[in-house]
């Protein structure tokens, strides 16, 4: 069969993307298995408003209440904050039955993929298709993100469920000389433990090996041992997973596209995975609806991906670094060392803000249009809160004073006037 557009991973990208395309008339599928490996994951409440503005209602009930989330971190502690605790694969099995409501999903693997005289040719689930566009959305599966030309230090996590007393929904994070802990407990006392170390310390362990870490590091490490109290014996198997940070090189080309953790894996100090693969669903629409539908701005749409993708990773990797820094008790110590110093992925921006033509997202579509550059806006500024940046910089450059009835020819709202005029005094583009 034939389908315009090919969407390869049934995760939370892929499932955001679909549902996205479908809705502005882009006929598409999904094709891929759906996660059936258990482990805790928490999500912020800005991943939970993603949920309900995607209508994403299934997976939307895997979710308690949000729990108490206590930070120990560079000698601080805190717990203001809360958090969702989730069941991650009830949580994709859900996402996937929000999909099958709208958007067709072939399950099972994608055996073959290749680009033969203008056309993609697959064999998806035992179906043989053609399609005009694909979009890898298989994570950290992807073929080549092995082989990214940008890697941070190899980083494994070592995770693995409990038993415990049923209680209150929590989550907690705790470094220690070699790594960091991430702990969840849910109402109904599963507990969740997970070890974030140096993958390359354990290369060649196997699964033995690494479980008989996972119960050496709980034995450690105090917090550990306080969280298990009352716990019976793990029954379930040492889930390990790969979670250093990687940029893909093939970002996107005129009929094919990366998204989520194909395109780019977070440090997962920075966290926050669900929520960057929902947030990136209406760009990375806009670029799929522009290859399809305006194939003369193909080349445009896929530059504006690739330099979305880039600068997103790159401010990701700053803030791991930065929180890694934080944590000055064990410096010396490799996996500290590695980590608390982001290298550039990207030269930066010229110091003086300036003026140039770049790829931007404009009602739906990648278009071209002048953009304001700064060094910490390498992509460029078009608009701020909806505020046109250049027209706006013209006028306090021709040393016009703001004035109260600018506010209707720039989004007609005061406040995000003020905040574009502050931005542009702040970058250095005007002085006031």
């Amino acid at each position: 069969m034939h389908i315009p557009v090919l969407i390869i991973g049934a995760g939370p990208a892929g499932c955001a993307l679909a549902l996205t395309l479908a809705s502005s008339g882009i006929d598409c599928r999904v094709a891929g298995r759906v996660n059936h490996r258990p482990r805790q994951e928490g999500l912020s409440q800005r991943s939970v408003d993603l949920l309900d503005q995607l209508g994403l209602s299934r997976a939307r009930e895997c979710l308690a209440e949000p729990g108490l989330r206590a930070a120990h971190w560079g000698g601080d502690a805190s717990a203001h904050n809360r958090e969702y605790l989730v069941e991650r694969d009830r949580f994709d099995r859900a996402l996937a039955d929000d999909l099958r409501a709208r958007v067709s999903l072939i399950e099972g693997d994608v055996e073959r993929l290749e680009w033969r005289d203008g056309i993609w040719l697959a064999l998806a689930g035992g179906q043989k298709i053609t399609t005009d566009f694909v979009v890898e959305a298989r994570g950290r599966a992807a073929p080549s993100a092995r082989e990214a030309p940008f890697r941070g230090p190899a980083t494994l996590a070592l995770g693995r469920m409990f038993q415990g007393p049923a209680g209150s929904t929590q989550t907690a994070i705790h470094p220690f000389s070699d790594g960091w802990i991430w702990l969840g407990r849910a109402k109904n006392g599963a507990i969740f433990v997970q070890f974030t170390i140096d993958g390359d310390e354990f290369s060649g362990k196997g699964p033995a090996g690494l479980a008989a870490h996972h119960v050496k590091l709980c034995m450690e490490n105090a917090p550990v041992r306080e969280w298990l109290a009352g716990a019976g014996d793990a029954s379930a198997p040492v889930l390990a997973r790969a979670c250093g940070g990687y940029l893909s090189g093939d970002l996107a080309r005129p009929h094919y596209l990366r998204i989520g953790d194909a395109a780019c894996g977070l440090d997962p100090l920075s966290g926050q995975g669900v929520f960057m693969a929902l947030a990136g669903a209406p760009s990375a629409a806009a670029v799929v609806r522009t290859c399809v539908e305006r194939p003369d701005d193909a080349a445009l749409a896929a530059q504006f991906h690739a330099m979305r993708v880039a600068d997103q990773f790159q401010r990701k990797i700053v803030m791991a670094a930065d929180f890694y820094a934080m944590e000055t008790r064990w410096a010396e110590r490799a996996f500290w060392r590695k980590r608390s110093s982001p290298p550039a992925v990207a030269p930066k921006a010229a110091l003086a803000p300036y003026r140039d033509r770049r790829p931007v997202l404009d009602g739906g579509y990648i278009v071209e249009a002048e953009v304001l550059v700064t060094p910490d806006y390498p992509q460029g500024v078009w608009r701020l809160d909806d505020v046109p940046i250049l027209p706006l910089l013209d006028r306090l450059r021709a040393g016009i004073a703001p004035r109260r009835e600018w506010a209707a020819e720039f989004g007609g709202d005061p406040a995000r006037l003020a905040r574009a005029i502050d931005w542009l005094r702040q970058v250095g583009a005007v002085t006031l």
